[in-house]
């Protein structure tokens, strides 16, 4: 005699684990990505930010001939306030960027970009980001803040480090 077949419905124990399990692998590789997004948001905007500073001291140099000199011996902080700032502003459109919440250019908070040149023939700009990027242009600081004191080779050894992004010309 036959028996009816039920019909299955719902999944088996073995298929619900299967389906937690691919869950839980896509949640551990995506959720550190996602939770790094306004970080990473904030530091494309400083990027974005330093390269119209950038622009900017070239266009100073077309009209004059020199990077403007920092105010210091050693940087000056970018705030707009500064001397090298209010020479800025009339390249930037009148305004000075703004930098987003988040990390300082070490000894300039709340400026969060700084200046050095000492001689007007060239300059670095540099800022701290809040995540390291495997690109050239990215350093730490091998004494806390000393602008003059960048090397890649920091950031590999101490992971703590504060970042920076910096231009050179």
């Amino acid at each position: 005699m036959n028996v009816p077949i039920r019909k299955r419905k719902g999944f088996t124990l073995i298929e619900l684990l299967i389906v937690i399990t691919i869950i839980g692998i896509l949640a551990v590789a995506l959720v550190p990505r996602i939770s790094q997004g306004p970080a990473r948001a904030r530091d494309v905007q400083r990027k974005a930010d330093m390269n119209n500073i950038a622009s900017a001291l070239e266009l100073f140099y077309a009209d004059t001939g020199l990077y403007p000199i920092a105010a210091t011996a050693d940087f000056e902080c970018l705030d707009g306030d500064g001397d090298t700032g209010e020479d800025l502003k009339n390249y930037l459109g009148g305004t000075f960027p703004t930098p987003p919440a988040g990390a300082s250019a070490g000894d300039c908070s709340g400026a969060n970009y700084i200046y050095m040149s000492t001689d007007g023939a060239g300059y670095t700009i540099g800022t701290e980001t809040e995540i390291l990027s495997t690109t050239a242009s990215y350093y730490c600081p091998v004494d806390d803040w000393d602008p003059l004191s960048f090397d890649a080779t920091v950031c590999a050894v101490d992971s703590s480090a504060p970042y920076y992004y910096v231009i050179e010309r």
